[in-house]
């Protein structure tokens, strides 16, 4: 990236924070937001718990492990969710998208606990799944939590704590605008996990918050905008 930021005439950026942290001309940064794929769309929200065979009226969360799994993110949730009462049991639905590695063992645990859950190593339609969930679970890469924001999905991240701590960044700039809860995995138990949840699930103006606050960080014309600078250069 930094040999990248000498030869490229436009860097575009996702976050205004960002721009200070480049080696770069701060005249060749313009930040656009992070596209988000045009064919996604929000579903009237019991049409999307249908799809999952949910009902529409219960607290659904969406734990997303990653394509590959992130299986301490996995076995977590998994074991938070555990540490619950029967009641609080009994009032959720879990979407969790495992990735290959994870499935069998969390398809084993959900169906151990008894808890509503549809488990995928995998999902196509991902956009069903914002638009059924109360809440998200899930590490802090920039595709996923942009596309987050733009349903309005409120987030608990747990940051990738590798790759030069990218998801960390990411995740910081996120929580400092309201717009999602930080835990480092350094942090995270399953007991302080089932304590966030159980706390935004009996708090629901500070979910309606942290929705608003995702909704803001979602940029509608982060791809027109990223568009017209291309054309700009090859115009």
């Amino acid at each position: 990236n930094r040999l990248f930021f000498r030869l490229a005439d436009r860097i575009a950026v996702s976050f205004e924070e960002t721009i200070g942290l480049l080696s770069a001309d701060p005249k060749k940064v313009v930040v656009t937001g992070n596209p988000i794929r045009p064919d996604m769309s929000r579903r009237e929200r019991s049409a999307a718990a249908a799809v999952f065979g949910f009902k529409a009226d219960k607290f659904t969360i969406l734990v997303i492990g990653g394509s590959q799994g992130a299986h301490f993110l996995n076995e977590t949730f998994v074991k938070a969710i555990s540490n619950c009462d029967k009641g609080m049991i009994s009032a959720l639905q879990v979407i969790h998208i495992t990735g290959i590695k994870d499935y069998d063992w969390v398809e084993g645990e959900y169906g151990r606990l008894g808890i509503s859950h549809r488990a995928f190593s995998f999902i196509d339609r991902i956009d069903d799944a914002y638009s059924a969930s109360d809440l998200a679970v899930t590490r802090a890469g920039s595709s996923a939590i942009f596309e987050l924001a733009s349903f309005g999905v409120p987030m608990i991240l747990v940051p990738y704590p590798y790759a030069r701590g990218h998801q960390i960044a990411n995740a910081e700039v996120f929580s400092d605008r309201g717009a999602a809860i930080k835990i480092e995995e350094k942090d995270l138990s399953a007991d302080r996990l089932k304590v966030t949840i159980a706390g935004l699930i009996n708090d629901r103006a500070r979910l309606k918050g942290l929705s608003d606050g995702a909704r803001r960080m979602s940029n509608a014309a982060a791809s027109e905008t990223l568009a017209k600078e291309v054309l700009k250069l090859a115009g």
